[in-house]
């Protein structure tokens, strides 16, 4: 999960935040319901900009109404040049749901839940749902049955769900919904 072409985490969450303040200055968008949904690498930019410090330290201005990630991974990133840092952070102050899958075995739903269920013990604003059957990308049909190894060397397969996938957009709309209220 090393930078990729120059765009690390810290560089994503800047550039969602300046998308974020970029829609804001547009006449047809209600400033106050600008959402995030980030799946996998997304997400864990999601997560990090849900974090008040990462926001702070940024100088990345606007924030997001609520946070929508799906499958992230919830692990400790170990820059080249710099301090390492968890993608869950205890400031969560932003409307976060997180969507998970049992059976991923590329970003385990359990480093995410433990770290989840202590932000939420402090007050923060998260929620998240496991799916007990569902992989990584259930919602990616064109990638249905890919294998590979991923960047720990564990061997993956992703497994499309139709009824999962219809789910966890059902609950990203309620969600936004409920956080950011009803479209008029």
């Amino acid at each position: 999960m090393g930078a990729k072409g120059g765009i690390n985490f810290p560089r994503g969450v800047r550039d969602a935040h300046q998308a974020a303040q970029h829609l804001r200055t547009l006449p047809y968008v209600d400033s106050n319901r600008i959402g995030f949904v980030g799946f996998t690498w997304g997400g864990m930019v999601g997560l990090l900009s849900a974090a008040a410090a990462w926001r702070n330290a940024l100088s990345a201005g606007s924030r997001f109404g609520a946070i929508m990630a799906f499958y992230p991974g919830c692990v400790e990133i170990r820059p080249a040049n710099g301090r390492p840092y968890q993608v869950v952070n205890s400031d969560i102050d932003v409307p976060t749901l997180v969507l998970m899958g049992k059976q991923d075995f590329e970003t385990p739903p359990d480093e995410c839940t433990a770290r989840l269920e202590s932000v939420k013990a402090n007050g923060g604003p998260v929620e998240w749902h496991l799916y007990p059957g569902a992989a990584h990308c259930w919602d990616c049909q064109n990638l249905n049955r890919f294998r590979k190894t991923d960047f720990s060397g564990t061997s993956v397969e992703y497994r499309y769900d139709g009824d999962v996938s219809k789910d966890s957009a059902d609950r990203m709309f309620g969600f936004f919904e409920k956080a950011l209220g009803r479209s008029r």
